[in-house]
């Protein structure tokens, strides 16, 4: 959910350059992993571009992390 909520808030304050994962594939197929990330990544960014943010933004403005979680579930994941 935080990884959803950082790219929420890349996309409002448009910023529009590099960004990396924190990920160290020592012992993976790095190429494979970096891919992932990236893929995994923009899909996230083209959902949350065609999430409701005014309903979003209330909710993680909110105190209630679940209701935030069901919402990202359901509009996000497909849950």
């Amino acid at each position: 959910m935080d990884y959803v909520e950082f790219l929420y808030y890349l996309q409002e304050y448009n910023y529009n350059d590099y960004i990396t994962s924190d990920t160290s594939p020592t012992r993976w197929d790095i190429k494979g992993t970096f891919e992932a990330n990236a893929r995994i990544t923009n899909k996230l960014c083209k959902l949350l571009s065609n999430l409701n943010r005014k309903e979003f933004n209330k909710l993680i403005s909110g105190e209630d992390y679940l209701k935030t979680w069901k919402f990202i579930e359901r509009n996000i994941f497909s849950l």
